[in-house]
């Protein structure tokens, strides 16, 4: 007994989780008041961990894991100390966790030391790691603080307090249609700034996406993210860490879309929106349109079936939902929605967060018009039917004057014979007159054709 509250003691202030006066405090309650010997050291370690939880000093995952006897890292870079386990997988161990200096939770992702030993796990930690600090949404889990080393990879990430929509699904059956389209209008619009940063998810999958208590919708786990605008993104290649071979199946073989099933290279923006059809559709049935007994199974029928009827399984959908849906899901990336904008912008008219655009006015009867009230011309310049009788009767005009003056025509005479009186037998300035005379009378002609025709 003695040895084993030795190491519970030794671990405990090893974890810095506890101070000697606070583990002081807490053996007293245990020392019998008509002793003068100090019991502390025969008390059960059980008793004085549960006693420490009792007074909020250690949460009941610290007390599980210090009377396990074996040493665990609570504290992660002098700051974040470990409060409880929140999932784990093949890649990392997810831990809430409490920031020392500002007493704030936040969710601890650490990578694990199995895991560190692979080059590809190592590139993959390290491309959501990247990935996470690129974007900064409302809709998206924001990351906060991370370290990459030999001796330890961690990601600081926001934390939510909500279920995944698999358990929330889980726990409510299928959504209400516009619960479930307002979650993927939050959801959209996460992914499209993510895509506006040029990056693919290739994950998205009810798993991957948490509710909070107030409803806001976030985005998580950017493992298996690809940076769309560059291959090579640092110095490490897909091609040297596999992580993007030809042949390697990455993602959820339940919401994967059929291209990226085939080559997780050829994965882009249209498959997330791909991936986020069939999470609508899950959020409407409880259950995802193409699952089979094997993931290779599944695979092939999202590649080769026909999408099954939703109305079969859901009777109230109405057929702009439907209809978004199918077009998320087409077999071919053309058939689809070509970004996220487009889906919020259906999403936002379905939920009336958006008015439809107003329908253009209708085209005006055709009637016959001049030039000049079709063309609207400029102030003081005549419209060129105009120009064309004036200039013509100018020309005219002036031929008939020069005529007339040659001919002796009793008109031209006239004039000339009152240029004559008046410039004392000019005969060239006579003419000049007539010549004049007879331009200015053609085009006062031509304008009044003009206005007549």
């Amino acid at each position: 007994m003695a040895a084993d509250v030795e190491i519970f003691l030794q671990n405990l202030i090893a974890s810095g989780l506890a101070t000697s006066d606070q583990i002081s405090a807490a053996e007293a309650r245990f020392k019998s008041p008509d002793s003068d010997t100090d019991q502390a050291t025969t008390v059960a370690p059980e008793l004085l961990a549960h006693e420490l939880t009792r007074q909020g000093i250690l949460t009941p995952f610290q007390r599980d894991k210090l009377l396990s006897g074996r040493r665990f890292k609570f504290v992660y870079d002098g700051q974040y100390v470990v409060q409880e386990l929140i999932g784990s997988g093949g890649m990392a161990t997810v831990y809430k966790a409490k920031n020392k200096q500002t007493g704030e939770m936040v969710a601890l992702k650490v990578l694990s030391e199995e895991a560190s030993m692979s080059i590809e796990t190592n590139y993959r930690f390290d491309r959501e790691v990247q990935a996470s600090t690129k974007v900064n949404h409302r809709n998206i889990v924001s990351a906060l603080d991370c370290r990459l080393s030999p001796e330890e990879s961690f990601l600081v990430l926001e934390f939510v307090d909500g279920p995944t929509l698999d358990d929330y699904v889980g726990a409510k059956g299928p959504l209400p249609l516009k619960d479930a389209a307002e979650i993927m209008l939050q959801v959209s619009e996460g992914m499209s700034h993510a895509h506006a940063k040029r990056i693919v998810h290739r994950d998205l999958k009810p798993d991957n996406i948490l509710r909070a208590a107030d409803g806001t919708i976030k985005i998580l786990d950017l493992g298996l993210a690809r940076f769309d605008n560059n291959p090579r993104f640092g110095d490490r290649s897909d091609s040297l860490y596999r992580l993007t071979q030809l042949g390697v199946v990455l993602g959820t073989a339940d919401f994967m879309a059929p291209e990226q099933s085939m080559d997780a290279r050829s994965a882009d923006f249209r498959s997330d929106i791909y991936s986020l059809g069939c999470t609508f559709w899950f959020l409407l049935t409880g259950e995802t349109p193409f699952s089979r007994r094997t993931a290779m199974a599944t695979m092939m029928a999202h590649q080769t079936e026909p999408l099954p009827d939703i109305k079969a399984k859901r009777k109230d959908i109405p057929p702009v939902l439907k209809s978004l849906i199918e077009q998320m899901m087409a077999k071919d990336t053309k058939d689809r929605p070509q970004s996220m904008e487009e889906v919020v912008e259906v999403l936002e008219l379905y939920l009336g967060k958006r008015q439809p655009a107003p329908p253009p006015p209708p085209a005006k009867p055709f009637t016959k018009k001049s030039v000049k009230d079709v063309i609207p011309l400029p102030k003081n310049v005549a419209p060129p039917r105009q120009r064309m009788w004036v200039v013509w009767g100018i020309i005219i005009g002036s031929s008939l004057g020069m005529m007339g003056w040659y001919f002796d025509f009793a008109t031209a005479r006239t004039v000339e014979n009152m240029t004559l009186s008046f410039t004392g037998g000019n005969v060239a300035l006579s003419a000049i007159v007539v010549v004049s005379s007879g331009a200015i009378f053609g085009a006062m002609i031509g304008y009044i054709l003009n206005e007549i025709a």
